[in-house]
Order: C-alpha cells, then structure tokens, then sequence
C-alpha cells in the first residue's frame, strides 16, 4: 500500500494550563500565582507536539487519539487543521471533555503536572482506523491510555510499520509488560536520563542497550538536558555511541515539551535518510527554539528558520 502519511502519533492530548508559582507549593499555605496568563490554554500532548512539529517541516501528520465535546469550542481542532494535521482519524466522546493538565512550575522550572484523562480515560471504546495505520511510514507511541496504546502497537506490528516509542515516566500508562512488548518492537527508543534508570530497575534487562539486540531496535536516544543528548546505536559487533551538543537557544523560558521538540526534529531528518548525527542535531535545533517561549508550540520555526539555524550552529547544510 501506498504510504501517504509520513507518521501517525498516538497517546494523550492536552488542552494544558500553565500556573507559575514563587517557590513549590505546601499543604495548608497559599501560593501567589506570578502570571497572569495562567487561565489561557496551551495546545500540546506528547503525540500532539511531535505530529505538529513535523507538520511545520511539511511532514503528513495524523493522530490517533479520542478527544472530548470541547475539541471544537476550545479551538483544539482548528489549532491542528492550520498546522496542517490530519484530524479525520480521532475518536469524539461526547460525554467527556479532552485530556486536560494543569502544571504547576516554581521558580526553578520544576513542575507538578496535574492530569484529567477525559475522553482519554481507559473506560472509553478503542476505535482506530487500521487503514490509516496502514499508509503510514511510522507509527509514534507517547504516553496514553494503556489499551489504546497496545492496540496502536499491535496494528502497527501487524501491518510491519515500524515503531517510534516515546517513554515517559508514567508507569500507570506504561507498565513493565507493555514496555517490554513496546519496546521490543520499536524501531527508535527516545527517554530522557532520569527514565533510563526507572527503565533499568523496572525491566528485566542489564542496560537499555539490551533492546539493541532484539532485532528490530535500531537507535536508543537519551536527552541529557543542557548536556545535550547521545545516541546508542547497533553495528555488526558493537554499540555505537555518538555525542550531540546542544544547540544554544536566544533565551531559556520553559522547558516544557523540549523533549517532544527533540523527538520531531530527530524525526524530520531521519524520514529523510540523514546520518544519525545529523538526526540528532535536527533534534537539538527543534528542541532550541521550543524552549524560547511558554508552551510546547508557541515558538514553533519556520522551514527556513529552522534550517539557517542548523547551519549556523553546525556549519553544514541541512
């Protein structure tokens, strides 16, 4: 069949709520809120962030996802259709409303995340359409309702369209069985450092470069935060380990959604057949300005903003 989607995304949405407070909260104190914009909402899910993204590089994004009787009023829907992503495979619970956070981020950037499943909540019927799985060259799984995620992988296995996993330090959402059976099966594993050793003392493995050996797995990523990011990939004999920079942002406001930043921008270059060091500067540069404003899309570049910066931070063309 003919590929006509570049990547289809599963997991939760979130319409997200940004409150900053002076220091971290106490029971039985009251925090002053410090922006006045803490009732506007942000657009964004791990899912949402990476399929838009790839969409602003003019990659054909679809979502797999059920969202709730807000999508259209909340302004959701049109938000996704002029980013370019395709809509036509979500799942509307009428009865609900979409997944919604409330982060809470004290002085240091560090956040409590406050989460209400909505139209995501594991009560509600899995309903995807297998066809569109089907046309896509990739199948991305991010933190979701565990059902709705396994049956996303399971059709993805079936029809031999290889698996993008995300991990999130979520273990309601990801258990070590479904990780296994995930993981096992994807193409390109993406955590974070804190979420390497969760998955090394949660899962029966040594190391997370176990999973190199499996077959299927081609490249572990691990973002290192202002360290950059490295890269473990499987040759003929040995683990290849390969070392990104980060590339230095204008300024550094929020670091919310830096990680799906990096995932998409990795993507881009991988979907074109760049080298992985490539892949992973593409993903620094994604990840560069993402960071630069509140919200996981505000600052979303342009094509030609994102590839001047890639060579000027790399001294190469894209």
């Amino acid at each position: 069949m003919k590929k006509e989607i570049d990547l289809i995304a599963s997991g939760y949405p979130s319409i997200d709520y940004i409150v900053r407070l002076p220091e971290t909260p106490k029971l039985g104190r009251t925090s002053i809120i410090q922006n006045k914009e803490h009732k506007d909402p942000y657009f964004g899910g791990c899912n949402v962030n990476i399929a838009y993204l790839c969409s602003t590089m003019n990659r054909k994004t679809m979502l797999s996802m059920r969202v709730g009787n807000d999508f259209f009023k909340s302004g959701f829907k049109t938000f996704l259709e002029e980013g370019g992503v395709n809509t036509s495979n979500l799942q509307v619970i009428e009865e609900d409303v979409t997944s919604t956070s409330q982060l809470i981020m004290n002085e240091a950037g560090n956040h409590i995340t406050l989460f209400y499943p909505g139209a995501m909540n594991e009560k509600y019927p899995v309903l995807i359409d297998e066809n569109s799985i089907k046309k896509s060259r990739f199948g991305v799984i991010t933190v979701g309702d565990p059902l709705y995620n396994l049956k996303f992988a399971d059709m993805c296995i079936k029809h031999q369209v290889p698996l993008v996993f995300g991990m999130k330090c979520d273990f309601e959402a990801f258990t070590p069985e479904n990780l296994m059976k995930i993981m096992q099966h994807s193409e390109l594993i993406f955590m974070n450092e804190s979420e390497q050793l969760a998955l090394e003392e949660c899962l029966p493995i040594n190391s997370i470069i176990d999973f190199l050996s499996n077959g299927i797995t081609k490249h572990i990523i691990v973002t290192l935060g202002s360290k950059g990011s490295k890269i473990f990939s499987k040759q003929e004999k040995n683990t290849q380990e390969e070392i990104i920079g980060i590339t230095k942002p204008e300024c550094v406001t929020d670091t919310t959604g830096v990680g799906d930043a990096y995932i998409a921008g990795f993507l881009h270059a991988y979907m074109d057949g760049k080298s992985i060091r490539q892949c992973g500067q593409s993903g620094s540069v994604m990840a560069s300005f993402i960071i630069e404003k509140q919200g996981c899309l505000t600052n979303k570049p342009t094509k030609m903003e994102f590839y001047s910066r890639y060579k000027n931070q790399y001294q190469e063309e894209f």
